[in-house]
């Protein structure tokens, strides 16, 4: 939460610089919705090795996007909540070894922008962002006539800073291009009814970036429709461990709990200016 106040000190401070040219600046409000196609690839790996494959994947979902946005003169800013539609959900059999694996995922995440447009059609921006995966996996096992439970959630949260470069095809719409970059804070939570109801927490600093290209074009009157492409990752080497409240990271190497994350992510929606 201090983080994000700190982010609303800094765009109100950046409105009130504008206030002794109001005269020549406007405000516009553009509140949005859009509907997000996501898939989510995943893969955790201890000492170079792929650690329990129940816990990676590619799900794929859809999310419902809403978000709103305010300009006032070259000052912007937007919030944005993405939310999924539904779970996704998938099953697996080993018919050798008598297995069945549930997997339920889910994505949550937040994220507010401020930035500032500069000539030559190019635009520099800060944000913080908070997103969260959650994963229940159910393994049945037919021979010992047992089900074991675990539920993944990973977190991370930090602020970003990026670029944007934008192009006009006259009334046709605008295509534009964005590169970000962050270091946030990450952290795994794992609980399992196996071991006696283990707990393990990992964290980790989590360097990450994303590649966005997008397309907006006039529908009628102040309504415009709009669609992009974005590529979003974190890499996390888990550098603190926990395992039901002990720390244990004296016992691994340096880095030998390793995760990437990636996002792909298809867009489309429709916002409205005044």
């Amino acid at each position: 939460m201090r983080k994000i106040g700190k982010l609303v000190v800094i765009l109100v401070a950046l409105f009130s610089a504008g206030a002794a040219n109001a005269e020549r600046w406007q405000f516009t409000a553009a509140p949005a919705l859009d509907f997000a196609f996501k898939k989510s690839d995943s893969v955790m790996t201890a000492g170079g090795s792929v650690w329990n494959a129940q816990w990676t994947g590619s799900p794929s979902y859809t999310s419902f996007v809403p978000s709103l946005a305010a300009s006032y003169g070259p000052i912007y800013a937007s919030i944005s909540y993405d939310n999924p539609l539904a779970a996704w959900h998938s099953t697996s059999f080993d018919f050798v070894a008598n297995t069945a694996v549930d997997n339920i995922y889910s994505r949550k995440e937040a994220a507010m922008t401020i930035g500032y447009r500069l000539p030559w059609s190019v635009n520099v921006f800060l944000g913080y962002v908070h997103g969260r995966s959650d994963q229940t996996s159910m393994i049945y096992n037919g021979i010992a006539g047992t089900v074991d439970a675990s539920n993944f959630t990973f977190d991370e949260r930090g602020f970003y800073v990026g670029a944007s470069y934008s192009r006009q095809f006259g009334d046709k719409g605008t295509l534009s291009a964005s590169l970000a970059a962050g270091n946030m804070d990450g952290e795994m939570v794992l609980q399992t009814t196996n071991f006696g109801g283990e707990r393990d927490v990992l964290q980790s600093k989590s360097p990450g970036y994303s590649l966005g290209v997008n397309w907006t074009g006039p529908i009628t009157g102040n309504m415009v429709y709009r669609t992009g492409l974005k590529m979003t990752r974190y890499n996390f080497d888990f550098n603190t461990i926990y395992v039901n409240g002990v720390n244990i990271t004296p016992l691994f190497p340096q880095n030998y709990f390793q995760m990437q994350e990636t996002i792909y992510t298809f867009t489309i929606g429709v916002a409205n200016y005044f």
